[in-house]
């Protein structure tokens, strides 16, 4: 018995997950005072620019000339050369030679000694040597246009002009010596790119822009129109690695924040810390699966709180931190659903997820779509059974930090909805392994092994599932562990019964080992608490229910208003056409023995199963596309264009070079398959030819036109599809044709249910197909079970969802075909 369902807590237990968010929301302070910090500065340097037309720079030899918008090499600090080959640089600043433009604001600007006559010299003194830079202005010209003209001349220290040596600016390659100016630099971003720092700055000002410097070296400043706009996510990722020095009194190491909260100095938490715990509370689940963000009332009202704010003691890595406000905890224990179960339908194109929570009515989970704010779809509910691998290698390590409601993050691994909404997209080709899709056919193919690699490139072989260890990844484990985050939430509560169904073809130890993947990933959904808890651990159960027929074959059996009297009994087939399998099942409808009764109105008797491992929708695609793949094969050949073959098609003559199992040619057989299927789903198709961007062996796009013979593939689609139905009804005559059946069933059955369940029975081939087969095998079951044909009884009541078409053949008098749900 739960003695309380909430308890008022001021502190609370931070894991390494939350302590790290709460130190680098402060971390995050501290950025904010440093980008203002460099933004002063950056204003600073700006006027001191505005100040003075001709700037001298402190920490290299180069003067800044606001008027040419060029910098200069300081001829007082720097010798000149004066061969023929001129420096591309001066200490690591692009310069070249001065030509007329810059030369006139040089002279116009240089604050250096002016002569009376109007020519200026700029003179360093080196011992005897002397550098000067003459302009003279001539009103007429030499070219009889008035102009500037500059000389480069240089003394060895004697006083005669003769031994000087004159030349024009201009002149790049003569004997001269040369004054270097900037190539195309100016602005502050340049000034912090090649490390300009200009005079008058105070000396904080300067450690500033030294450290700005090595921001922007490290490509750690955003900028806009020249100004520093934010910090970039080179920064923000070197603050997540730990590598931002602290810079005086602004912290950034995470040990410095970590360790007087570790020494009780700094418990309690406010500002930005507090909101940040705030939003680690009501998001937590946000960033787990994407579900939409708790209410902050859940923490304050007394009748709510958090499952996680539910007081214990700090285990061995967490750290007890004191609220400045009272919360409230919610004990999980209060949450469990002990009478609710829930189904799960592990679907090869999509899983659909059910649950009963205490009543007869059946509800649908939305997997994988995040906001339960949104307005309720149909396809909500068809979860796409696919997963997209972000960062695998920090999902796991996040995994494996605890053994309930471990801090995952939806940014790492995506399910259902969100991963399937671009596995089709060009972005897939960069990625295609990131994504898997095929979790049930690898699961139920016991030589199938897989490569899967995720979007920063960890790369990991898989063996083929029956013989995955209990210490390697088990993607299906991981699976349900997102499903059960679903399931499991402060919206929906706890569930600990779970019944799953299978396909008849799997295996047993196939369907075992799949349980007991569900059974683990969907434990690690639940809370520490309710793992601890022996008494409810013990109920935890993940059940193999009935196969998906069968399953099927009661829902529709009383969907349709079956109700068999005392010793009547209804003779049942089902067709579970779905997307990797068509499963059949055969069985009695029949009222329930008066002991039996007192549970149950009405019972089945299962007497046979079948099943085509090939029959699927997907499945149907894949042997479509291939076809096509086939009949192209000249043009994929030209551009070394591979595809892949499925598991029931053979190979041709030359496919060698044509077949693969590479990135390329499994995003190349998707790319078709789902190009063909709105024919497969019925909708009007008349194209001749279908444009694909390819992939070719060496990853390149090909836009490629592929012709298509759209009789040819609905040929292809009803020779397949009269073979499952050909094998429904062999394997229904074997079922029947045992004696105990027999026996139970001659001279008490007339007629046959025979529903065709799964969305691919959708197809009017399907409906077609029956019709083509039931004439053709009526007659071997009448005589089989010694019936006389008998005049057509009344279709069962239509119910909703339901359609039903009647078939007047005899024996088999109803055929119920199921149109509405899968």
């Amino acid at each position: 018995m739960i003695q309380s369902v909430t308890k008022a807590v001021n502190s609370v237990n931070a894991d390494s997950a939350m302590l790290g968010k709460i130190i680098y929301s402060q971390q995050m302070s501290s950025a904010e005072k440093l980008l203002e910090m460099f933004k002063k500065v950056e204003t600073k340097v700006n006027k001191i620019y505005d100040k003075d037309k001709w700037i001298k720079i402190e920490n290299k030899p180069f003067y800044y000339c606001k008027e040419g918008k060029l910098y200069a090499v300081d001829p007082s600090r720097h010798q000149c050369p004066n061969t023929g080959a001129f420096p591309n640089s001066v200490e690591n600043v692009p310069t070249t030679y001065l030509n007329w433009d810059n030369l006139r604001n040089y002279i116009k600007y240089a604050p250096f000694y002016h002569h009376p006559s109007g020519n200026s010299y700029i003179t360093n003194k080196d011992g005897k040597n002397y550098v000067h830079i003459l302009c003279n202005h001539y009103e007429d010209g030499r070219n009889g246009t008035a102009d500037w003209h500059g000389y480069y001349f240089y003394n060895n220290g004697n006083s005669s002009s003769s031994d000087w040596s004159w030349h024009y600016a201009s002149d790049a390659n003569g004997d001269c010596l040369r004054l270097h100016v900037s190539k195309n630099i100016q602005g502050f971003q340049n000034a912090l790119k090649y490390n300009l720092m200009p005079e008058g700055l105070s000396k904080d000002n300067k450690e500033l822009f030294k450290l700005m410097v090595l921001f922007q070296k490290k490509d750690s400043l955003q900028w806009e129109n020249d100004s520093i706009t934010e910090f970039s996510d080179n920064f923000y990722n070197a603050l997540k690695e730990n590598k931002i020095d602290d810079f005086k009194d602004i912290l950034f190491k995470f040990e410095n924040f970590e360790k007087p909260i570790r020494d009780g100095v700094a418990q309690n938490l406010t500002g930005e810390s507090y909101e940040t715990f705030v939003k680690t509370m009501t998001h937590s689940d946000t960033v787990r699966a994407n579900i939409t963000p708790y209410e902050t009332a859940r923490l304050t009202d007394p009748n709510s709180g958090h499952w996680e704010l539910w007081n214990r003691e700090p285990e061995e890595n967490e750290i007890k931190i004191n609220l400045e406000n009272t919360f409230y905890g919610r004990n999980p224990l209060a949450d469990v659903r002990r009478d609710g179960i829930v189904g799960i339908d592990f679907g090869t194109k999509s899983t659909v997820v059910t649950y009963q929570n205490g009543s007869d009515t059946t509800v649908p989970m939305r997997i994988g779509g995040g906001d339960y704010s949104k307005d309720i779809s149909a396809n909500d509910y068809e979860n796409p059974t696919v997963m997209e691998f972000i960062n695998l290698s920090h999902f796991l390590e996040r995994y494996a930090e605890k053994s309930g409601r471990p801090r995952t993050e939806w940014a790492d691994m995506t399910i259902s909805h969100t991963a399937s909404e671009v596995l089709n997209s060009a972005e897939s080709a960069e990625n295609y392994y990131a994504w898997f899709s095929d979790l049930k056919q690898w699961a139920s193919d016991k030589n199938r092994k897989m490569t899967l690699k995720d979007k920063n490139g960890l790369e990991k072989e898989m063996s083929p599932f029956i013989d995955i260890s209990d210490d390697e990844l088990n993607p299906i484990e991981l699976y349900a562990y997102m499903l059960g985050l679903f399931i499991n939430n402060m919206y929906n509560g706890i569930f600990i019964n779970y019944i799953m169904s299978f396909p008849v073809t799997y295996e047993r130890k196939i369907r075992m080992k799949i349980s007991d993947s569900f059974e683990k990933g969907l434990k690690k959904s639940l809370p520490e608490e309710i793992l601890q808890n022996k008494e409810i651990m013990q109920e935890f159960r993940v059940m193999e229910g009935a196969s998906e027929p069968a399953a099927y074959a009661v829902c529709a059996l009383q969907e349709y208003g079956f109700d068999p009297q005392e010793d009547e009994k209804v003779l049942y087939g089902v067709f579970d056409f779905g997307g990797g399998t068509t499963d059949f099942d055969y069985g009695i409808w029949q009222r329930a023995s008066r002991k039996q009764q007192r549970r149950y109105d009405n019972i089945i008797r299962h007497f046979g199963a079948g099943g085509d491992r090939y029959l699927g929708g997907e499945n149907m695609l894949e042997l479509l596309a291939y076809n096509v793949f086939k009949k192209n094969e000249k043009l994929l050949r030209e551009n070394k264009v591979q595809f892949t073959k499925p598991s029931e098609c053979e190979a041709f003559a030359g496919s060698e070079i044509l077949i693969g199992s590479t990135q390329q040619a499994k995003f190349n057989m998707r790319q078709l398959a789902e190009k063909l299927r709105p024919l497969w789903e019925g909708q009007e198709y008349d194209k001749t030819s279908v444009m694909l961007n390819l992939r070719d062996t060496d990853g390149e796009s090909k836009s490629l036109e592929l012709s298509i013979d759209t009789a040819e593939l609905y040929d292809i689609i009803r020779k397949r599809i009269d073979k499952g139905v050909d094998n429904f009804f062999e394997a229904m005559h074997t079922a029947l044709s045992t004696d105990s059946v027999k026996e139970e069933i001659t001279g008490k059955v007339n007629k046959m249910q025979i529903f065709l369940a799964g969305n691919s029975s959708k197809s009017e081939m399907v409906k077609e197909s029956f019709d083509e087969y039931i004439k053709k095998y009526t007659p071997s079951f009448r005589e089989l079970l010694n019936i006389e044909a008998v005049e057509a009884l009344e279709t069962p009541e239509k119910t909703k969802n339901y359609f039903i078409k009647k078939y007047d053949n005899g024996f088999m008098k109803d055929i119920l075909v199921e149109m509405g749900i899968s």
